[in-house]
């Protein structure tokens, strides 16, 4: 009684903290659109804040929009097939093309819940997405209906379709903010389309290598880097002329590609690790050896950190790209297959999605005091946890003393250790994931 009695004084004495409704990692942040395409930053490295571990800090099922706390595997939600990911700084949202459902969910990063469901077309399979800060759209490349949804984020719907040639299977997509134009890799067809987001028409067609799988737009240079998987080349697409002017050999089976603004390098993942390329040579300067049983796959560039986020089988690693090094691996295992991701500057999240488990994993890469929030016991925030912690504390030993005084007037219990059914191992996935797979099997004959 008489530690019930303290532990009740020790939480009264505690201040209050912030609630779990009003987590600083939630709220909104400022933001601002850009409204002239020519009105770009100057190149320069970003300032760089403090590294930390980073974590999965949530994860959402697209099934149920529930949010669960931590590294969660809810039940399983294969049918939803998240692919690419976009965020979206006007609207402070992340846009989600679901290719199993043939839909993009809409999430918003004040909630990290979905507020809006935009349907495509039941034949649609969206993969790669892109946002357009200009114009405060999204375009999402629709791989089996040969065209390309334009979303317009004020409404939250389809207010264009670009048809393409049947056969091009378009499947990622990147967004040239300088000459507003959106570049889309075609995997079907071997080439690249130019998109004017003023026409929303297709202005260029440019022949690249065998199964162009992603690109990436460098706005340091006004170049639009394509990874060739069959090839084993990346492909330089000068945004000026809209033609090809570098082709740089790199390891065996590109696949994702991403640009570092902070050390104008462009970073693929191969079957080998990554390559790091330097956009002023065009010419590999570093590979990354990474240990994996399957190729590396999406990946986003964190320009608070200079850190790249790396999509790695089961899970997602992370690369400094001061020292060209993993600096940590974050599992997600239970089938999770991380395919691709973006990067929220506001609030310094990166979500990633998982293609097989049909959630979203939201990584946090804020240090422990970032917005003077202070995680507590259980993970939460502030003097909430330690309050818990009190009360918790308190009745565990309220509980010990009420079962040792029964113990007296009993014989001994003889108590076994509970017996834990993990595997030794995580169960070995498929060489590539299997948006990769199912694209390469399905790529139409010329």
């Amino acid at each position: 009684m008489a530690l019930l009695v303290l532990g009740i004084v020790l939480v009264l004495t505690v201040p209050a903290g912030p609630t779990l409704g009003a987590h600083p990692a939630l709220l909104p942040a400022s933001r601002g659109v850009t409204t002239d395409k020519r009105a770009i930053s100057s190149p320069g490295a970003p300032s760089r804040i403090p590294s930390t571990a980073p974590s999965v800090a949530y994860t959402l099922d697209l099934c149920t929009n529930h949010l669960y706390s931590g590294n969660a595997l809810p039940t399983n939600c294969s049918e939803a097939g998240p692919q690419g990911v976009a965020y979206d700084g006007g609207a402070g949202e992340v846009f989600v093309a679901n290719g199993g459902s043939n839909n993009v969910s809409v999430i918003s990063d004040a909630t990290n819940k979905v507020v809006a469901t935009i349907p495509l077309g039941s034949t649609t399979n969206p993969g790669g997405v892109a946002y357009d800060s200009v114009k405060g759209e999204v375009f999402v490349a629709n791989f089996n209906s040969f065209n390309v949804s334009v979303i317009s984020d004020a409404t939250n719907r389809v207010v264009a379709t670009i048809p393409f040639p049947v056969g091009l299977s378009p499947s990622s997509v990147a967004y040239d903010s300088v000459k507003g134009e959106v570049f889309v890799a075609n995997q079907g067809s071997d080439n690249v389309s130019v998109i004017s987001d003023v026409t929303n028409k297709v202005v260029a067609t440019i022949p690249v290598g065998d199964f162009p799988a992603n690109v990436a737009y460098d706005s340091g240079k006004g170049e639009v880097f394509v990874t060739n998987y069959l090839s084993a080349t990346v492909s330089v697409i000068s945004d000026a002329n809209n033609k090809v002017v570098a082709t740089i050999p790199v390891e065996p089976g590109p696949w994702g590609v991403g640009y570092d603004s902070g050390k104008a390098e462009v970073f693929v993942t191969n079957g080998n690790g990554v390559s790091v390329i330097s956009d002023e040579t065009n010419k590999v300067v570093a590979t990354i050896p990474v240990e994996s049983t399957t190729n590396p796959g999406g990946m986003a560039y964190d320009s608070g950190k200079g850190e790249m986020f790396v999509a790695n089988g089961y899970s997602l690693i992370v690369i400094s790209d001061t020292t060209d090094a993993v600096t940590s691996t974050i599992m997600f295992g239970g089938g999770g297959g991380p395919v691709s991701m973006a990067y929220d500057l506001a609030n310094g999240y990166v979500y990633v999605s998982n293609f097989d488990q049909g959630t979203i994993s939201i990584i946090t890469t804020a240090s422990p005091d970032n917005g003077n929030q202070t995680t507590g016991f259980l993970g939460l925030p502030g003097y909430d946890g330690y309050i818990l912690l009190v009360v918790t504390a308190t009745i565990l030993l309220a509980l010990a003393i009420t079962v040792h005084e029964r113990r007296k007037k009993a014989p001994p219990v003889s108590i076994s250790s509970p017996q834990t059914n993990l595997p030794e191992k995580l169960p070995q996935p498929p060489p590539g994931n299997t948006w990769l797979l199912t694209q390469v099997r399905n790529k139409p004959k010329q």
